[in-house]
């Protein structure tokens, strides 16, 4: 029976270590053995308990000494595994580069100021896509240097443009590798980057897992690739042992870093497993502002007198998605709600967030402060206050923000309406505040019985 548990943890071990190899590739043989550590570490873990069941009156030293016995034939094991069933990488989604409608659509809407035709802005795409090394220098056009790392940036000071064939998720740094390149471009300078974007990692596994395997193995990549790398300890402890390799980052996230960069995205494409972006060195770079990338973030809002506060929120988007805000709604506009149309910025987990406002919690910490009030209009950002008629401004810096806000999704039919009905309490509450508080408090306790939700 103690073999016939062996043999199905090496089993189980050695299909998580087929799954890795396929879905992701080892640039280094120190990427490898970190990956082969882990696995027989996870062997290790599986095993002890096992061990010590059917061995549970062994000595310390013996049961030691069979768990060595155990591990070198996991090794003998996965080693013959490796050497004679490995198969060829499939990181791809598809061998053939093809372009889904939605992406020609957007790259189409998006031409450049400084005049990217079509012809140069498809070579440019096609070139992103090489995997071999190519020499560092001028190609096509005299207008993009193409490199493979960052480190190759300081050898190109002045060029018109950059391109970076190494996968931006493959970079340890990422904003330091954009940050070298925006003060290495002249004014409306290009850099074109590719990514293998979540969604594409995600969809993968679902296929070469099956819908059953990827439930079961999907928390564990959530929690290595996305939740890890977010924490404000363990990340730099998670960022020292993977080299910065492999992350999962979506595309919202590589646009809303280039925007914090300095540059603003002029092309975008999705072309097999890769989303490709061309961007211009645009603005000074955001450096002073702190990003969203933990779980807890902290935001920059207008508070009491128009001073800046800053508010504590569970994170609802993607890292960085503060910065595409203003893009965001050029693009898309607002909704009745007040909410932008197909905020895609948004997370799935962070729509279950919103809905029973789970990411307000954190606000309690201001609450106590005395910065918000429990009762009151949301803090806005600086851009969304800007969108507001100056009669209302006036107003909003007269009255603290607050928690619980009087405007709900279904009360409105839109901006206009919005305006309205937060502008209906902050007159009421400049005349009698504790009541217009106690009275705006029950209505939305009585709406959220109802089954009011955020969206």
């Amino acid at each position: 029976m103690f073999i016939v548990f062996i043999i199905i943890i090496i089993c189980v071990v050695l299909f998580l270590t087929h799954l890795h190899k396929r879905i992701f590739t080892y640039n280094s043989l120190s990427e490898l053995l970190i990956h082969i550590l882990r696995s027989y570490l996870l062997f290790t873990v599986l095993t002890i308990p096992v061990t010590y069941y059917f061995f549970s009156k062994l000595s310390i030293s013996l049961l030691l000494i069979i768990l060595a016995i155990l591990l070198g034939i996991h090794i003998l094991s996965a080693g013959v595994y490796y050497f004679f069933f490995r198969k060829k990488d499939a990181c791809n989604l598809s061998n053939k580069v093809t372009n889904s409608a939605s992406a020609q659509q957007e790259a189409s809407n998006s031409i450049s100021s400084i005049g990217i035709d079509k012809n140069t802005k498809e070579k440019i795409f096609s070139l992103l896509l090489l995997k071999s090394k190519v020499d560092i220098g001028p190609m096509d056009y005299n207008l993009l240097s193409w490199i493979n790392t960052d480190k190759d940036i300081t050898y190109l000071e002045g060029a018109a443009g950059f391109g970076l064939l190494q996968p931006v998720d493959h970079i340890r740094d990422i904003n330091d590798c954009f940050i070298k390149c925006f003060h290495s471009l002249p004014q409306n300078g290009l850099l074109a980057v590719k990514l293998i974007p979540l969604e594409c990692k995600e969809e993968d596994l679902r296929n070469r897992t099956g819908k059953f395997f990827f439930k079961l193995v999907y928390p564990f990549y959530f929690i290595w690739y996305r939740a890890l790398p977010k924490m404000r300890i363990i990340g730099k402890l998670y960022e020292h042992i993977t080299i910065g390799k492999n992350r999962w980052i979506s595309k919202t996230e590589l646009m809303g870093r280039l925007y914090y960069c300095g540059f603003d995205v002029l092309e975008s494409a999705v072309q097999g497993s890769y989303f490709l972006v061309i961007a211009r060195k645009d603005h000074v770079p955001l450096i002073s502002r702190e990003p969203s990338y933990h779980g807890l973030i902290t935001l920059e809002r207008v508070g009491y007198k128009g001073e800046i506060i800053r508010i504590h929120k569970m994170r609802t988007m993607y890292p960085y998605s503060e910065f595409l805000q203003k893009k965001v709604y050029e693009e898309n506009q607002l909704t009745t709600t007040g909410k932008f149309h197909n905020d895609y910025r948004i997370t799935n987990l962070g729509r279950l967030f919103r809905k029973y406002w789970i990411d307000e919690f954190p606000q309690i910490i201001e609450w106590l402060r005395g910065y918000i009030k429990l009762v009151g209009i949301r803090a806005m950002s600086r851009h969304y206050f800007s969108l507001y008629p100056e009669e209302y401004k006036a107003l909003y810096k007269q009255v603290k923000p607050g928690i619980l806000s009087p405007l709900f999704d279904e009360n409105n039919d839109g901006f206009n309406d919005i305006v309205r009905i937060e502008q209906k309490y902050l007159e009421s509450y400049l005349k009698e505040s504790v009541t217009t508080d106690i009275k705006y408090f029950f209505l939305i306790i009585f709406q959220i019985i109802r089954g009011t939700r955020s969206k």
